[in-house]
């Protein structure tokens, strides 16, 4: 992720492929500058399946994005 970019830009990039229930970018404690990377939930597995295929090594802002499923650890 480019440094330029900020959660309402993910959210509409991700909404293209449906509802965003959140997004969340990684910001250094430090620095306080983003360690470009975030975290974006979507409700709907499909629609997010979808965003995952079509938005991963996509150039965005100058950067190619790296787009991966992650999902929640049941038993924490």
């Amino acid at each position: 992720i480019s440094e330029l970019i900020n959660e309402e830009d993910l959210k509409a990039l991700f909404s293209k492929f449906g509802k965003v229930d959140k997004v969340q970018l990684i910001m250094s404690k430090d620095t306080g500058k983003s360690e470009m990377f975030a975290f974006v939930e979507m409700p709907d597995v499909n629609e997010g399946n979808t965003a995952v295929k079509e938005l991963d090594s996509k150039l965005y802002f100058g950067k190619y994005l790296e787009v991966k499923e992650v999902r929640d650890n049941p038993h924490r």
